[in-house]
């Protein structure tokens, strides 16, 4: 099992061993085409690093002649020349094997290649042809005349067929819920990576959310910021994330953060001078010694931004210090 840093802080704990501030670059800078905005999450409410949030257009993790390169004996990852990637943590053993996939002409039908698990002595073959038959005689059983592709594509039945292919694959693991990820290596070969797990960032990368503001949403999610909400990890070089901060939000800093996994660059706000994992620590004690809350309160008490999170008021009241009083609250 490999876990994201996030998940990573949850278990170890947000200690911070080293903090050193990092020079922004200055003036214009030159970005990608589908960078189109940036906001830092602070993580109020929560110990949580804070995360830098891209607005972006189109489907940003996929680009046409990915390609794959497994970089140690468990990360595989593909680059962008533009500073982008994807990465996927595996470290299984790899064997040839068979994969199935239903098809409508052209058009995929089920959602990925899948290789199937032998039974009763069957070879990987037998295996493949036994569910891809019983899958499209699943299809085929819908009434009507024509289906929906898993692209939401209308197909006709009668067109619907198995077909197979022998690659690489790798044992079968447990990231992703067993998925199967099919990967054009750098050699030109193919291989389906079984359960493939998130993980952190490889050394020189960090790991961002990017929102594609062009995705359907509901009216429900269209009449909250763009960057709240949700979106999906991925991962830019130091350099591309350094760029997109003085660019899009050049009143934070950026430092790299020594922690138990490892070290990354991540924002901080220039008042705290000094990481979140501290500033926060302090805040939580405060809370713990029944003291009253310091000016970084809004790290500790405030997760009015968080998922069903909420504005807490403390229950010992403020230093003296502390301006930013919510609504109601004394010092």
């Amino acid at each position: 099992m490999y876990l994201s840093d996030d998940q990573m802080a949850a278990v170890v704990g947000t200690t911070a061993s080293s903090f050193v501030p990092v020079v922004l670059p200055t003036g214009r800078q030159n970005l990608p085409e589908w960078v189109r905005g940036a906001h830092v999450d602070w993580m109020n409410g929560c110990a949580n690093a804070p995360t830098l949030t891209v607005k972006v257009r189109g489907n940003v993790r996929q680009w046409d002649g990915m390609v794959w390169s497994k970089v140690n004996d468990k990360c595989y990852m593909a680059r962008h020349a533009d500073g982008r990637a994807e990465v996927l943590y595996h470290d299984g053993g790899v064997f040839r094997a068979m994969a199935w996939r239903i098809f409508a002409g052209d058009e995929p039908v089920t959602y990925r290649w899948t290789v199937a698990e032998p039974m009763h002595g069957e070879t990987m073959e037998q295996a493949a042809t036994r569910e891809a038959q019983k899958h499209l005689d699943l299809v085929k059983s819908h009434g009507g005349k024509t289906m929906q592709s898993y692209r939401n594509k209308r197909v006709k039945l009668e067109d619907c067929r198995a077909e197979f292919k022998t690659l690489d694959v790798t044992s079968q693991q447990s990231g992703f819920g067993g998925d199967g990820y099919l990967l054009t290596m750098d050699d030109g070969s193919e291989r389906m990576l079984r359960g493939p797990w998130h993980g952190g960032a490889p050394d020189g990368f960090v790991e961002i959310t990017v929102v594609d503001v062009e995705q359907d949403r509901s009216a429900w999610l269209k009449r909250r910021p763009w960057h709240r909400r949700g979106g999906t990890g991925t991962y830019v070089t130091e350099d591309l994330f350094l760029r997109i901060v003085a660019a899009h939000q050049p009143h934070a800093g950026v430092a790299r953060v020594g922690h138990k996994y490892g070290s990354r660059l991540e924002p901080f706000n220039l008042d705290w001078d000094m990481p979140k994992a501290l500033a926060y620590s302090l805040e939580h004690q405060r809370a713990q010694r029944g003291e009253p809350a310091g000016k970084h309160w809004r790290l500790y008490w405030d997760g009015s931004e968080r998922y069903c999170g909420s504005l807490r008021i403390p229950a010992h009241g403020f230093l003296p210090e502390v301006t930013d009083l919510p609504k109601g609250a004394t010092p």
